[in-house]
């Protein structure tokens, strides 16, 4: 299975297994970062779906190529992409798959990767404001469900031989980004609200974690 295709299968796979009916989203059927909102794989949701033969699909939308998992919050599925050695992320909508918008990120640099990674590995966070997402040749940046930019955080360059995958986690009012290499092993980024402005600032930390 080519990459496109395996990153298409994958999405179809998330929407059968969240998205039991179109125009519904109860309670607990957000899937907002990889593995899930607690980040066991594991959801609460009843009332999942059985059929998975071609019946049983709501809908296809053909992607670009990437690694990352899709999330899904409210009516929308965000997921990252690289396509023409350009760096998306992409919005859908979560009825019928239309593509709602698309922002690229600049790639800064070119990194080497093992073979069975990719620059676009790493999965978006979302919550009730803000999509976060993390491009290891980039850094973060953040928008909002209507994809205006509210900030970024160039980071990088990194230093692991396989290439970066980790993806970002919402915790409150922080985003934290676990960095497995050498050095800088994790970054926590605060966002803050400005009055009236309701926009977000960013400033990184350096960490370490004791294992």
């Amino acid at each position: 299975m080519d990459r496109p295709t395996l990153q298409l299968a994958l999405f179809c796979a998330t929407l059968v297994f969240l998205g039991s009916t179109p125009g519904s989203t109860p309670a607990g059927q957000d899937w907002s970062r990889f593995r899930g909102p607690n980040g066991s794989g594991v959801g609460e949701v009843k009332g999942l779906p059985t059929d998975f033969s071609e019946e049983g699909i709501l809908w296809r939308t053909a992607l670009p190529p990437g690694h990352s998992s899709p999330v899904l919050f409210g009516e929308y599925v965000f997921l990252t992409a690289l396509e023409d050695a350009r760096l998306y992320t992409l919005c859908l909508e979560r009825d019928q798959g239309e593509i709602v918008w698309r922002r690229e990120v600049p790639r800064e640099r070119k990194e080497e990767v093992d073979n069975r990674n990719n620059p676009a590995s790493p999965s978006p966070a979302v919550d009730e404001e803000v999509v976060v997402v993390f491009f290891p040749e980039y850094g973060l940046r953040a928008y909002d469900h209507a994809g205006e930019e509210l900030w970024s955080r160039e980071l990088g360059p990194f230093d692991n031989v396989y290439g970066m995958g980790a993806s970002p986690v919402i915790v409150g009012d922080a985003v934290v980004l676990p960095c497995d290499q050498s050095t800088r092993p994790v970054y926590a980024v605060t966002r803050t609200v400005r009055p009236n402005a309701m926009r977000y600032q960013a400033k990184a930390v350096k960490s370490c974690v004791a294992m």
